[in-house]
């Protein structure tokens, strides 16, 4: 990725949800599986965060921040929302933002249950060992393979990274040694 892309995909990481911001609260902060009218107000979230940063005025090089933002939730095979894109039509930021964020959802600790495959988890981070058999399950269908590969050979660095931080030791050791054994003493 060019220098551009990069920051481009930083904020739009960054921004990507504002739009929740239109979204009601007792949707936003519901504590359960949304009903039909629920989901399809929260899928309208990428829509009103592109509203919104058509309102910015970018420099040139951060110009795609809208688009890479708006494409946050599609899935390669045109299943996603808001646009049913596929594969190629997806920026490559969007494809690298959708796996991280969905990343991010497993395996941070959420105010409200998380739920997968029809089953009720609670609001704790999934365990990584789960969250990564669904990254590579999804690969190909909601996620590009390319990126996910990408994302799992960074991945035991990322944590290093963060252990002890973001992550507690307990929970990203077992991972990394799985993955990287020479990273941990």
């Amino acid at each position: 990725m060019s220098k551009d892309e990069i920051e481009t995909l930083k904020y739009a990481a960054i921004l990507h949800d504002i739009g929740k911001i239109g979204i009601r609260d007792e949707v936003l902060l519901k504590n359960g599986p949304f009903t039909p009218e629920e989901r399809a107000e929260m899928n309208t979230h990428p829509v009103k965060t592109k509203a919104i940063l058509d309102k910015f005025h970018f420099p040139k090089g951060l110009r795609e921040v809208t688009d890479v933002a708006l494409h946050h939730h599609e899935k390669v095979n045109g299943q996603g929302y808001p646009d049913g894109l596929t594969g190629e039509q997806l920026p490559l930021g969007s494809k690298i933002m959708t796996v991280a964020d969905v990343f991010d959802a497993l395996t941070s600790r959420r105010d409200y249950p998380k739920y997968v495959s029809g089953e009720i988890l609670n609001g704790d981070p999934m365990p990584l060992s789960m969250a990564v058999s669904i990254l590579k399950k999804e690969a190909g269908s909601h996620f590009d393979p390319d990126v996910v590969a990408a994302f799992l050979r960074c991945l035991p660095q990322a944590l290093m990274l963060y252990r002890g931080d973001h992550f507690l030791p307990e929970y990203v050791d077992n991972t990394i040694r799985s993955l990287a054994p020479d990273l941990l003493p």
